[in-house]
């Protein structure tokens, strides 16, 4: 019998909260169930495996993403609304690393339900660069370098590989302005 209270939503929060605290490859259920102070077979009635586990994380992590850069994305266009998602994509992943890096799972384990919530994510990408006037090549190649910078940055911040005076914000912001600049280019180029 499941524990009252304990249902699918919160054991996924908390392997999430232990992933980022450990990282996911050190996310055991043994320790997972001791943390939510249950036995391990108990798990089995919210989850089937780690596996599982895993990508249940992967689809919360899309859907609280893509919440996050459509509420930073509201109200703004253009070069603001370029700036406010990658700085919502940005705090994120470096606010959530056990969830972000959940997400990394979805290459891996393709599956109807991921290319759905991903989707939702991408339209949120796509409209924010709607004004730009991209062809479908150049939309994919911003949104590659977008998330390659993006990925970057929060990977060695995880890591401390800026160091420990290294103004890192300072530097992202630098970066996302190189963006919307050559954005901009492109901009007049298409005009």
């Amino acid at each position: 019998m499941a524990r009252a209270g304990l249902d699918k939503d919160k054991v996924v929060m908390k392997a999430a909260e232990l992933a980022s605290e450990r990282g996911l490859n050190n996310l055991s259920l043994k320790d997972l169930a001791d943390s939510l102070g249950i036995k391990p077979q108990s798990l089995y009635n919210h989850i089937k495996s780690l596996d599982e586990l895993k990508h249940a994380m992967m689809l919360f992590a899309a859907r609280q993403l893509t919440k996050d850069v459509t509420v930073a994305a509201v109200g703004k266009s253009g070069e603001a609304a370029v700036r406010s998602v990658a700085k919502a994509y940005y705090l994120f992943a470096i606010n959530n690393s056990g969830l972000y890096e959940a997400m990394q799972w979805y290459n891996r384990l393709e599956d109807e339900e991921a290319a759905r919530e991903f989707t939702d994510f991408m339209l949120v990408v796509e409209k924010v660069l709607e004004p730009y006037n991209l062809n479908d090549r150049d939309e994919q190649n911003v949104y590659c370098l977008l998330r390659s910078l993006i990925h970057g940055f929060a990977s060695l911040a995880a890591f401390g590989g800026f160091g420990k005076n290294m103004p890192i914000e300072e530097h992202f912001d630098w970066a996302i302005n190189a963006i919307v600049s050559n954005l901009n280019t492109l901009l007049e180029n298409n005009h």
